[in-house]
């Protein structure tokens, strides 16, 4: 659980070190843009089944009276 609630601070990095230069820069490379464009078309459901996944272990935590970090259930609360 805490590998998923440890990986708001990884996301932040990864959009802080992104520019827009940097973007067009890759959208230039056609192997780039077709990565890329996999990417966009399958984050949201990969995003959605990562939040299942944390949404269960939550609860099973909950359920089994062990502690949950702080940062999982804001992470929860965040995406709703």
């Amino acid at each position: 659980m805490k590998q998923y609630a440890g990986l708001q601070s990884d996301l932040g990095s990864v959009k802080n070190s992104m520019n827009m230069s940097s973007l067009l820069q890759a959208g230039s490379n056609p192997g780039t843009a077709q990565v890329a464009t996999y990417i966009a078309q399958s984050a949201p459901g990969q995003l959605q089944s990562l939040l299942q996944t944390l949404t269960s272990a939550v609860q099973y935590a909950k359920n089994n009276g062990i502690s949950v970090p702080s940062t999982a259930t804001s992470a929860l609360s965040d995406a709703k």
